[in-house]
């Protein structure tokens, strides 16, 4: 832990100036020690372009070695990387699975995301009912009941999106 919490410190320029390869070094070294928190760390490291140390396949790597702990952090990065394609080819089901698991093991960030994604999703089924329904050729059926129709797919296909 003491290994991470200098990498933190130097990845912050808390009580050090800000250096990313120092932070990613006692990281490297604290996840050596088995530190899940700091394989999370470095996938984060080298997948966020503000710090530039993008790379991939490392980020990958990391995210996957850090989710094999059991680390729900690592999990939702997981997730990330395959919903975005860094290191991997990109898999919106395995992201959406692997964003889920981490959020029922209790990672805030996963359950935000998760609420988000559930409401992109409605809001464009939603939204492509009403194009049918008001944007013209709505056919035989009325826009409110293409919308209620819509909505109710989305829901019988999404039953837990906004159970907490």
């Amino acid at each position: 832990i003491c290994l991470f919490n200098i990498a933190n410190c130097y990845e912050n320029g808390d009580g050090f100036d800000r250096d990313i390869d120092e932070a990613i070094d006692y990281y490297e070294q604290s996840a050596e020690l088995g530190y899940p928190e700091a394989l999370h760390n470095l996938s984060v490291i080298h997948f966020d372009k503000s710090y530039g140390r993008e790379d991939a396949a490392k980020s990958f790597q990391y995210a996957e070695r850090a989710h094999k702990t059991g680390s729900s952090k690592g999990t939702f990065q997981l997730g990330c990387c395959y919903s975005n394609g860094v290191g991997v080819r990109a898999d919106d089901r395995k992201a959406k699975a692997l964003v889920q698991q981490a959020a029922k093991a209790g990672d805030p960030d996963a359950r935000r995301a998760l609420q988000q994604m559930g409401r992109q999703q409605m809001m464009g089924i939603l939204g492509a009912a009403f194009q049918i329904g008001f944007g013209g050729g709505g056919g035989g059926s009325s826009s409110s009941d293409q919308m209620d129709a819509a909505y109710h797919q989305w829901k019988a296909e999404n039953p837990k999106q906004f159970m907490r």
